[in-house]
């Protein structure tokens, strides 16, 4: 990958408000390196209509949770979970809102980062599991 393309992408989440840089510091060769870190701001993307390009973005955001959540060591893996739920188009909503308020509420700027992915879709049965 670009090195170049790489720092415009960076440069695009820190103004976002996605992630931070920290300070530099001396690299390889005389470069300076420039770590970044999430600034733990959420955020939402949802596609409702069915079309090619949309399928394509929510694919690459469930591949990278996934490949994330496979690059951390089993050790920091720490909670795996499905839920199956029965709700009407109102209490979906409401549920999707309130799930958004208690990420930011336990969002802690001093704690350890932690990713966590959550995708709704229709269950492929009537069955419910809890």
């Amino acid at each position: 990958m670009n090195p170049g393309t790489v720092l415009h992408h960076l440069r695009v989440l820190v103004d976002a408000g996605l992630v931070e840089a920290g300070l530099a510091r001396p690299g390889l060769r005389n470069s300076r390196e420039v770590p970044y870190r999430a600034t733990g701001r959420t955020v939402e993307i949802s596609f409702r209509e069915e079309s090619d390009s949309g399928a394509s973005v929510s694919e690459a955001i469930l591949e990278g949770a996934l490949a994330s959540y496979y690059a951390a060591p089993v050790a920091d893996r720490f909670g795996e979970s499905v839920a199956t739920m029965r709700l009407s188009a109102a209490r979906q909503e409401q549920f999707q809102r309130e799930l958004r308020d208690l990420v930011s509420r336990f969002n802690d700027e001093e704690g350890a980062a932690v990713e966590m992915l959550v995708a709704f879709h229709r269950a492929g049965s009537d069955a419910v599991t809890n």
